[in-house]
């Protein structure tokens, strides 16, 4: 049965024991490097950076490569990045700190940006320095494969109804730090319903905002339709289902990514 919320967040962590603490890493001027072509770890490296300096206050560049003897974070795949210990399923990832390289390496695309959102929160932050203590590598599996969240742009949740995109954006980030694969967002039929007073736009342009964006960090994007959503409605007869169909195909169309439709029983 499918949860609004997954609680399994967590992931499974695989270290070696009686490893010895190791001396912090000052990433205060570290180069973020991705060789990677994915837009996925593009997306993550820029979440990194950006994440970094809201806690920091340091803007860490981003580069392609790095030729300089300085501190590098080297974020990518272990296609790109193969010698270091990544399980072998999707969405893990490895970390391990060697001289003077941190390597963030997913198995995939989006175990990348995993492993960057767990960066985050093992650095330590004061203002105008960061840094961070890695005493062992970290070899890191998802626990279960559903980890999705309901971020529903409507009245009853009273409270994302008043968000902005920018908001929904920092929300979506904060649990990608923790595991979450996937949002779940709720569509009316009516292109140009407002469920509330606050809403500064109509649900379905914000939808289909939200589902670019989401699409945009690599994770799915569920949508949650029930049948006969309007009041009337028929689907037993042919002419209602017909009319049914042609109401879902319009909102379907608008949406750039929808991985999971999901019908309510």
């Amino acid at each position: 049965m499918y949860c609004r919320l997954t609680c399994g967040l967590l992931f499974v962590v695989l270290s070696p024991a009686g490893a010895m603490a190791a001396s912090p890493i000052d990433l205060s001027k570290a180069t973020i490097v991705t060789e990677s072509s994915s837009s996925v770890v593009a997306k993550a490296a820029v979440m990194l950076q950006e994440e970094l300096a809201e806690r920091s206050g340091v803007t860490l560049p981003i580069a392609k490569s790095s030729s300089s003897d300085g501190v590098v974070i080297r974020l990518g795949t272990s296609t790109e990045i193969p010698d270091v210990d990544v399980p072998q399923t999707p969405e893990s990832y490895g970390i391990a700190m060697r001289g003077r390289t941190v390597f963030l390496v997913g198995h995939d695309a989006r175990g990348a940006l995993y492993a960057a959102g767990r960066l985050i929160r093992l650095a330590t932050y004061q203002p105008g320095v960061l840094t961070l203590t890695l005493d062992h590598p970290i070899a890191s599996s998802p626990d279960v494969p559903i980890r999705a969240h309901q971020l529903a742009y409507r009245n009853t949740a009273n409270t994302y109804d008043a968000w902005t995109l920018d908001m929904y954006e920092q929300y979506i980030r904060d649990l990608i730090m923790f595991g979450c694969n996937g949002v779940e967002l709720i569509s009316g039929l009516d292109a140009n319903a407002k469920d509330g007073a606050v809403m500064t736009q109509s649900m379905r342009s914000m939808n289909v905002a939200l589902s670019a964006l989401i699409r945009s960090y690599g994770i799915d994007v569920w949508v949650w339709s029930p049948v006969m959503a309007t009041p009337g409605e028929d689907v037993t007869t042919p002419e209602g289902a017909a009319r049914a169909l042609e109401l879902r195909r319009g909102f379907l169309e608008d949406y750039p990514a929808i991985d999971h439709l999901f019908v309510p029983g």
